[in-house]
């Protein structure tokens, strides 16, 4: 109803410019204009002669006769088009617009009155039309009623569409606004990176730190290695910084200290360093090269300046749900004068962008003299503490492991343990543990039959105390494999890798998958040539590349892997194993051996004329050759 400024104006039209025909997605492919929005009048009339018509048929049961339906259709275009005609005034007058930045109440106000108005005044006009006795019209409560009504009808639809449109219209520039302030914070930051980087490879911050490390090639070689070693790995991690638009704190610290010894071997011992990191908040991401102006303003404004200079302090801590970095400095004092300089600013617009009101920086005087910059942002989500499981049948036994893991790993809930399978798998089911440590042998499910069965994400250590189930442990995927009694050295050591697998987010995979990834690897699964294999040595699982492999031989349905180092184990049979070898590195000397051609030294028969290949391993192991294979080692 209300047109659109122009053609020109659509890609900024305000919500009082839709037209109400736009509700459907199909009117709305279609340019804005004066002509359109005409157009869409007389289609929307159409719409509301048909709906009067309906009305007519289901109140009246003599039905709606042609010459009816045809005043009826004039009614409707007199009321439409005057309605346009008024929404039109409005919109040249501004009124709209003023009435959308109110919002909410106004704007059902407004266009409820102009269509009540609208319904008025086209019935006037259609009377005029049509010859209709306005004035007796007008005198019978009844059709002065239907006429209130459908004002009110009218007047209600169209404000309903109005204000739908306007919260479509709030919502889409909402997220234009969103994703413009994103592309600001991005550019905001490229633009900070590189004005950081400029700031540190400038040429006298260059020029300095190479004249340093000229002077102290001769007389101390080993710092003016130490110096330049830490110059390039500085240079390197800034320029790593340019291309990201966040980095974890373990980079940015990582980088400030590089920084620092550099300026270390400058200040030639004026300047004392300490940079304390929690390892639970390395992982923290956050805008690169947030921190360096702050630092770079320590040096320059507190310590340089400084005879006897003094030290500089970098940390980062959780306070009250917050994230807060600190830089602190023994220095001569540098007050925030308001604006604080540029880099300051810049470090201010970096967070306001990133963090919005939640991003904050603050520089005060600290207690001792010097300056302390704080930058407090958003905490990172806090994370639960790690639930763990203990499977035995044998008491004793289980509380003990149980108290081991409550030492050992601080903040970890373990739960009461399982005397069996089958209760340990209802556990699992319903507390949905981190970890399971699983006895072998128990009653109702064997812990291995209970790591098959497990379908979420808990990762499984078995602790049992019989060794020849190691390889089937492998099978299922687990963790570890602690063989009774366990040390603590030993636990601790399990205890790291289940840490490694939560804080990387891998969850376990099920048998299905498990024995997938395993016939990828070890078995002949297709595909390209075997390159490692992944072996079982006493209680530990190893990756040993085939080129290191002396020779294959089968034991039952597992394989034995010799190599210099030693021999593993897997559980897989020799022919699946030959199918995935190079035929040109590997011969299968016999029926149970495959042997490395680059380790055969040479080949003997001995008086009842069986061959033996002999093998560069130091040991001169030697090796039988079946009479089918002989013929492979005739030249040698």
């Amino acid at each position: 109803m209300t047109p659109a400024a122009g053609n020109a104006a659509c890609s900024s039209r305000e919500p009082g410019d839709y037209h109400p025909l736009e509700i459907i997605p199909y009117f709305r492919r279609f340019d804005p204009s004066h002509g359109r929005d005409l157009v869409f009048t007389f289609i929307w009339n159409l719409l509301l002669t048909g709906a009067f018509i309906l009305v007519g048929l289901l109140f009246n049961a003599r039905g709606v006769s042609l010459e009816t339906a045809g005043r009826i259709f004039v009614i409707a275009q007199c009321i439409g088009y005057t309605i346009h005609a008024f929404y039109f005034l409005g919109s040249l007058a501004g009124i709209d617009r003023r009435v959308h930045a109110r919002g909410g109440v106004a704007v059902a106000a407004y266009y409820s009155g102009v269509a009540c108005l609208g319904v008025l005044v086209g019935f006037a006009v259609a009377g005029a039309l049509l010859d209709i006795d306005l004035a007796g019209f007008y005198t019978s409560p009844k059709r002065v009623g239907s006429i209130l009504l459908n004002s009110l009808v009218i007047s209600a639809i169209l404000s309903a569409i109005f204000f739908a449109r306007e919260r479509e219209a709030k919502a889409k520039a909402a997220l234009v606004a969103e994703r413009l302030r994103v592309e600001q914070v991005e550019r905001q930051a490229t633009l900070a990176n590189l004005r950081a980087l400029q700031a540190q490879i400038e040429p006298h911050f260059l020029f300095n730190t190479l004249a340093n490390a000229t002077s102290l090639i001769d007389a101390e070689p080993a710092r003016a290695r130490h110096m330049l070693e830490a110059f390039i790995r500085f240079l390197r991690a800034s320029l790593a910084a340019t291309r990201r638009s966040t980095t974890t704190l373990a980079d940015e610290f990582a980088m400030l200290r590089d920084f620092l010894e550099v300026l270390a071997v400058r200040m030639a011992g004026r300047i004392a360093t300490r940079v304390d990191l929690p390892e639970a908040l390395a992982s923290i991401e956050i805008p690169p090269m947030l921190l360096q102006p702050l630092v770079e303003n320590a040096v320059r404004h507190g310590l340089e300046p400084k005879i006897e200079g003094g030290a500089i302090t970098i940390c980062a801590r959780i306070e009250d749900e917050r994230l807060v970095l600190e830089v602190a400095d023994t220095g001569v004092g540098f007050r925030d004068s308001g604006s604080g300089g540029v880099g300051l600013e810049n470090i201010r617009e970096r967070l306001r962008l990133a963090y919005g009101e939640a991003g904050r920086l603050s520089i005060r005087e600290g207690l001792g003299g010097g300056t302390i910059a704080t930058v407090t942002l958003p905490g990172p989500p806090v994370k639960e503490s790690p639930i763990l499981l203990v499977a035995d049948d044998e008491p004793a036994l289980a509380e003990y492991l149980r108290a081991r893991l409550a030492a050992l790993w601080p903040g970890a809930r373990v739960l009461p343990a399982a005397p069996n399978g089958a209760q340990a798998l209802a556990t699992i089911r319903e507390e949905e543990p981190d970890c399971a440590f699983l006895d072998i042998r128990m009653p109702g499910l064997t812990g291995l039959e209970l790591a098959s069965r497990i379908e979420g994400a808990t990762h499984v250590v078995f602790v049992t105390a019989y060794d020849q189930y190691a390889v089937e442990a492998f099978d299922r995927d687990a963790v570890d494999y602690l063989v009774k009694p366990v040390s603590d050295d030993r636990l601790v050591r399990a205890i790291e890798r289940l840490k490694a697998k939560l804080a990387g987010h891998e969850a376990p995979q099920g048998i299905d998958e498990v024995l997938r990834r395993i016939a990828a690897t070890i078995p002949g699964a297709g595909g390209g040539r075997l390159k490692w294999v992944r072996a079982l040595k006493g209680e530990e699982v190893h990756q040993v590349p085939v080129d290191e492999v002396l020779y294959f031989q089968a034991q039952d349905k597992y394989t034995c892997v010799m190599s210099r180092d030693g021999e593993y184990l897997i559980r897989t049979a020799l022919s699946d194993v030959v199918r995935q070898l190079d035929p040109e590195a590997f011969v299968q000397v016999h029926r149970s051996t495959v042997v490395n051609l680059r380790f055969v030294a040479a080949t003997r028969r001995d008086l009842g004329g069986r061959l033996f290949v002999r093998l560069k391993d130091g040991a001169k192991t030697e090796l039988p050759v079946s009479r089918a294979c002989a013929h492979l080692f005739r030249q040698m």
